[in-house]
């Protein structure tokens, strides 16, 4: 990811200011309880990306074509899972979205043929019962 980039909010103003008929932008979703970040290219000014999310669901996430593979997508998503985001939906033909979100933990929970809802894996570890923990202070010496 380059250094040049600025984050600015993503909300309804922003949506509005950077929408145009063929960006990303004509797609964005955004209500009273959105939250998320847009990133701009500092130099040009262009739109990298934005995600967007209500509660713990993503509801819409998106990286300019030229600004793919550069770590913006998991940069984006990052932000989204360190605020709680546990959920969201793509659509079953975005492989490449579908690919960063299993990189990310993100499973198939549910499947209509057309739209993946997708949750991230829950880890649960199994102690056997009425066994105490043992925790090392020290590294014992080999």
């Amino acid at each position: 990811m380059r250094k040049n980039v600025t984050e600015i909010p993503y909300n309804t103003k922003n949506i509005n200011h950077y929408k145009s008929p063929g960006n990303l932008l004509r797609h964005a979703r955004s209500g009273k309880d959105c939250q998320g970040i847009m990133l701009l290219d500092s130099i040009t000014g262009s739109l990298i990306g934005y995600i967007g999310w209500q509660g713990n669901t993503i509801i819409a996430f998106e990286v300019t074509k030229e600004y793919r593979q550069q770590g913006y997508g998991n940069y984006l998503l990052g932000r989204a899972l360190s605020s709680g985001c546990t959920s969201l939906t793509v659509d079953k033909k975005n492989l490449g979205a579908i690919s960063l979100y299993a990189r990310n933990g993100f499973i198939v929970a549910r499947d209509n043929g057309k739209i993946l809802w997708m949750t991230q894996k829950q880890f649960s570890i199994k102690l056997p019962r009425k066994q105490p923990l043992i925790f090392l202070s020290e590294t014992p010496n080999l």
